[in-house]
């Protein structure tokens, strides 16, 4: 049998599969109606090779979607890979910090790989009316600067000022805030706003020169404390 003939005899097989299925629709005799265009492109594959096509047919379903896994897994690679080239403030935000997430706190973690010189004399340029330092703690073993302001009306706001270095990093309460990711001064930062009353919000931002992390803890407008954050820590 030559392979027109092999070709003819499979279509014959195909159309009469066709008129055993749809024996209640269509009488006997009259012609099959038109093909729709993805059954002609897989008659068309399954014709140039049919034990191929087979074959290719019998892969185990775990093995189709480990290629779907990969091509899609590749494509957000390409992805990432155009921002971190494009953007060089993400580029430096994902490289400074680790972060770990759980149901309940999340973990930042820094990854510059010297200590830099932060000094206890570091104060933020803005803080909001009514708000007076109370207490300035500076930890020199670990170039670590907390700082408290308070208000008549009982409001606090803590800083913590530390180096953006391997083995440092902080640790904030998620269960009872919603994330958002925004920027200050031109740099990633993250915003976690209090949804729960009793419960402070948190700001986590970089100096712009990324040698410095830093922490603000308060139940002040999310506003505002943008605004200490934006304002700069020197003065």
């Amino acid at each position: 049998m030559t392979d027109r003939e092999f070709d003819a005899l499979l279509r014959r097989a195909l159309t009469d599969n066709v008129r055993a299925r749809q024996a209640r629709v269509f009488a006997d005799g009259l012609p099959l109606p038109e093909h729709t265009r993805r059954y002609l492109r897989w008659e068309k594959k399954l014709l140039a090779d049919p034990f191929g096509f087979a074959r290719r047919q019998a892969r185990p379903v775990w093995k189709k979607a480990l290629q779907t896994a990969a091509s899609i897994l590749l494509c957000f690679a390409v992805l990432f890979g155009a921002v971190m080239a494009v953007v060089p403030s993400a580029r430096a935000w994902v490289v400074e910090r680790v972060v770990y997430w759980t149901d309940s706190f999340t973990k930042f973690s820094f990854t510059a790989g010297a200590a830099q010189g932060l000094s206890a004399d570091w104060r933020p340029t803005y803080i909001p009316e009514g708000f007076e330092e109370t207490q300035a703690e500076w930890n020199e073993g670990s170039n670590t600067l907390r700082l408290t302001y308070e208000n008549a009306g009982g409001g606090t706001i803590r800083m913590v000022c530390r180096p953006a270095m391997q083995g440092t990093g902080f640790l904030v309460d998620n269960e009872h805030s919603d994330y958002q990711e925004i920027e200050i001064n031109g740099r990633p930062a993250d915003l976690l706003v209090s949804n729960t009353e009793g419960f402070p919000s948190y700001l986590l931002w970089s100096s712009e020169d990324g040698k410095t992390a830093l922490m603000l803890t308060s139940s002040i407008e999310p506003g505002e404390m943008v605004a200490i954050a934006a304002g700069g820590t020197i003065r």
